[in-house]
């Protein structure tokens, strides 16, 4: 016998976690103010079938009507082990949708009971009936005939018609708490003599999700499992396929410390295990949840033995951070379920969570270094001939005097005459390259803000469109930043921009990409409206200029043709 079916109570005082519906219950029934149909409303192995065969054993007892059952009598017994009788019948809506069977269920209302004092009517998953059944089932539960109640159980209250709602008491069943299973199950294990680590006690109320019975089938397949062995968290999270909470750890210390292919092999473990890739980001999911309640002053939710765990990777993120994290998990939902790959979706999770814990620029920084090092390695060492210095190389238009370059942009230069010529080739280029820095100014990016923006738009059109339709051009530039200004009537555009980190760096990127070398950050700004007729102003005179260049440019050829038919005209002119 499944353990379910054996710890189905068989009193009120049995149920667990409803005190609030057996209580009004039972006052019910001992007060005779019985209803003519209910709603059961709650979750999978909440109670409601459960609840409503006890309320038809208190009603039909032998020694009812009475809120303490006897469950010994015939009737106690047949309605408690769920066989059919002619006055407690039990329908499934999954099966029996259409108006035919409800029609013939009319039929058998009007019969008075054979046996018991009342003619009973369980219909679980009543959602699930038609809407021309539900019509057909309106009068008679508006107006039942005497002696007959109905209960009609659903997991989901709301595709029930508000006429039928109307017309029944509500009993809305809650989910249990962790806590209130896992005791639960402590008396289910010492009545069954079964040896259970406490931890995978409360891994098993997790996994329940607030359902009684399912943490009951939970509990019978772990011991099928181990039999006469005592039970540890890791069997339970062998046979239920559980992502391990080390394994949890070792992921989030992995994003925080943006180390991408420990991550990756992390989920090659998690998938050559067998885990579902939906249960590893289900559990991703509710382990960074938890991190955000410790961040947010609220580890009292959860269980006190994980807190000094938890709260080390808490200290990782900040709750901002966290909150991000969480939508990208919610988002990759989707990608995992229409990917033909899961591998896929989880790396590109874990790419967008190292770069929202802002790791993303450290892990280019250390990939730039171990090529420098293997750069290094592979480059002769000791110093070169003076003879060997590759002078070929380098144009004079790019060789810089000492003198112009200040004393400590110079190149430094080795009692013996010069380094190194690899040294010497690196430290010249590194004076052009500042020096071709130095040359940027504003009006330079001023004239090449097209190209800029064209570069934006590869990357991000969004961005490209915000910098165009706000009209934001560059005011200013100086050692530290490049200034970009809005209109006073922009200043949404303006603030997003200045609150996007994302953004400016993609706006930085194109600048770059236009001037290589480019190290300035981004700073924003308004600017008065007048600025921009002035550079309407400096437009016109721009095309003006262009104009009168492209007419010379006409008349010359003009005159030329005309010199080439008379060409006596040399002489007069």
């Amino acid at each position: 016998m499944a353990l379910y079916t054996k710890y189905r109570p068989k009193r009120f005082d049995e149920v667990v976690g409803q005190k609030h519906i057996v209580q009004t219950l039972k006052n019910a029934v001992a007060s005779g103010n019985i209803a003519h149909a209910y709603l059961f409303c709650g979750p999978r192995g909440s109670g409601k079938t459960t609840t409503a065969r006890l309320l038809a054993m208190a009603l039909n007892c032998e020694k009812g009507p009475t809120p303490e059952p006897c469950g010994e009598c015939e009737m106690c017994t047949a309605i408690h082990e769920g066989r059919a009788t002619m006055d407690v019948i039990e329908m499934d809506a999954a099966s029996s949708t259409s108006v035919d069977d409800v029609r013939e269920l009319r039929e058998t209302v009007k019969l008075a009971p054979a046996h018991a004092r009342y003619k009973f009517y369980i219909i679980d998953e009543v959602h699930r009936l038609s809407r021309s059944a539900f019509d057909a089932l309106l009068k008679t539960i508006e107006e039942p005939p005497p002696n007959v109640i109905f209960v009609l159980a659903t997991t989901e209250p709301n595709k029930v018609p508000p006429t039928i709602v109307s017309r029944c008491q509500r009993f809305d069943f809650r989910k249990g708490s962790v806590s209130e299973i896992k005791k639960y199950l402590e008396r289910v294990c010492k009545g069954e003599g079964i040896e259970i680590e406490d931890s995978a006690l409360s891994l098993l109320a997790e996994q329940a999700e607030g359902s009684w019975r399912d943490a009951l089938s939970l509990l019978e397949q772990v011991w099928a499992y181990k039999q006469n062995e005592r039970i540890g968290i890791e069997d339970v999270e062998e046979v239920l396929g559980i992502v391990e909470a080390e394994t949890l750890s070792r992921f989030v210390r992995a994003v925080a410390e943006g180390r991408f292919a420990e991550g990756v092999k992390i989920i090659e473990e998690v998938l050559n295990r067998g885990n579902d890739p939906k249960e590893f980001l289900r559990a991703l999911t509710n382990r960074f949840r938890e991190l955000l309640l410790i961040n947010m002053r609220a580890e009292s939710l959860l269980e006190s033995e994980r807190r000094s765990q938890l709260r080390r990777e808490a200290s990782y993120f900040s709750p901002d951070v966290l909150l991000k994290m969480l939508e990208e998990c919610f988002s990759s939902e989707s990608w995992l379920r229409l990917s033909p790959s899961p591998r896929l979706p989880l790396e590109m999770l874990l790419v967008r969570l190292i770069q929202i814990g802002g790791k993303w620029e450290e892990i280019k920084e250390g990939k730039l270094a171990v090529e420098e090092e293997a750069l290094a390695e592979e480059a002769p060492t000791g110093k070169a001939p003076a003879e060997e210095v590759p002078t070929e190389e380098v144009s004079p238009e790019e060789v810089v005097p000492e003198e112009e370059m200040g004393e400590e942009e110079g190149i430094v230069m080795e009692e013996e005459g010069v380094v190194g010529g690899i040294e010497l080739e690196e430290e010249v280029g590194k004076a052009v390259e500042e020096k071709k820095i130095e040359r940027i100014d504003i009006m330079v990016i001023k004239e090449r803000w097209d190209e800029i923006l064209r570069m934006v738009d590869e990357r991000d059109v969004p961005l490209g469109t915000l910098l165009r339709q706000s009209r934001a051009r560059p005011i200013s530039l100086d050692e530290r930043c490049l200034t970009i200004g809005f209109p006073k009537n922009q200043e949404v555009w303006k603030n997003s921009l200045e609150k996007n980190g994302e953004k400016q760096e993609k706006l930085l990127a194109a600048v770059r990409a236009v001037f290589p070398g480019f190290s300035r950050k981004i700073k924003t700004m308004l600017i008065e409206e007048e600025e921009k007729g002035e550079e309407v102003k400096m437009e016109v005179e721009r095309r003006e200029a262009e104009v009168k260049e492209k007419s010379k440019k006409e008349e010359s050829e003009e005159g030329k043709i005309f010199l080439s038919i008379f060409p006596e005209a040399r002489r007069i002119r």
